[in-house]
């Protein structure tokens, strides 16, 4: 809280920043402005970069406005997004705004700014948040062995994609909670998951939104439509969705050591992975 007030009052904004979201990133707003502060060490001028090349190529994202290092902590400033309460995430036009990105050819991006592989994201390294999830003694042994046994069933999922060929510019976490609705267009935040990958990996969150996440039931068909390609019964697609699911679980339990929160909702995801009948729906994070 103390460095994004700093931030804000650098940019003479004087009133109390307020935390929106905490999880890998700490996102704050305050009036027109919203802050996110990354993990030590995380690369924000490369997002910098990230935006003022998409926005070239006719991305719609918001503006970005600053950018540096406070104490260690590396963060970035954008234009805050006003959403219109009254109209719900149109999946149909965010589908079209995917394949727009998708569109874009990666080597644009290349010339300025290599982008990394989809599995070269720290998040996905399960082996080791699969150690952490164990000593955080969250949830049981016994369910940490049914997310090992998970894991090795997807453990070639970076091969298999850099296998697929047609390797797009993904944003690389496609859900309503980064996107805002303006005038009708989809704006799509959080752009710091931008990788190449197969079109499924920009698929994939989505078409576990209503089974898992207690999304609107429409909300992938709507997606597949406006995009032009549904990847509904394609394997590839299958695996990375559940994949994110797992990831999204293990990973909420290490947290979970130090988060009484995080703990309980990690408790309510394991029993998906029990395969209960009866599972309750995520709550994001």
């Amino acid at each position: 809280m103390r460095i994004a007030a700093s931030i804000a009052s650098t940019l003479g904004r004087l009133c109390e920043v307020e935390l929106v979201r905490s999880g890998a990133n700490e996102v704050y707003t305050v009036d027109d402005l919203v802050i996110r502060l990354a993990p030590p060490g995380a690369d924000v001028e490369r997002q910098a970069e990230v935006a003022n090349l998409l926005a070239l190529q006719g991305i719609a994202l918001p503006e970005l406005v600053d950018w540096g290092v406070v104490d260690d902590r590396p963060f970035t400033v954008w234009e805050r997004v006003q959403p219109d309460p009254s109209i719900a995430v149109d999946f149909r036009r965010l589908g079209a705004e995917i394949n727009r990105l998708h569109h874009v050819d990666p080597a644009v991006l290349a010339d300025e700014l290599p982008l990394p592989w989809c599995d070269e994201a720290s998040w996905l390294d399960l082996d080791a948040s699969l150690d952490a999830a164990e000593v955080a003694r969250v949830v049981a042994v016994a369910d940490i062995e049914i997310l090992r046994g998970c894991w090795e069933e997807l453990r070639s999922w970076g091969d298999r994609c850099r296998a697929a060929g047609g390797a797009v510019v993904c944003h690389g976490d496609v859900h309503p909670q980064n996107v805002i609705m303006r005038q009708g267009q989809p704006i799509v935040i959080d752009w710091d998951t931008i990788c190449l990958g197969p079109p499924q990996w920009d698929h994939a969150a989505l078409l576990t939104w209503s089974e898992c996440w207690g999304g609107e039931p429409g909300a992938y068909p709507d997606f597949a439509a406006g995009y032009g390609t549904s990847f509904g019964t394609d394997q590839l697609a299958d695996d990375l969705a559940r994949l994110r699911l797992l990831a999204a679980t293990v990973n909420l339990i290490g947290r979970g050591a130090n988060s009484p929160l995080h703990a309980l909702e990690a408790r309510r995801r394991i029993r998906y992975w029990r395969g209960e009948t009866s599972a309750p729906t995520w709550t994001p994070q």
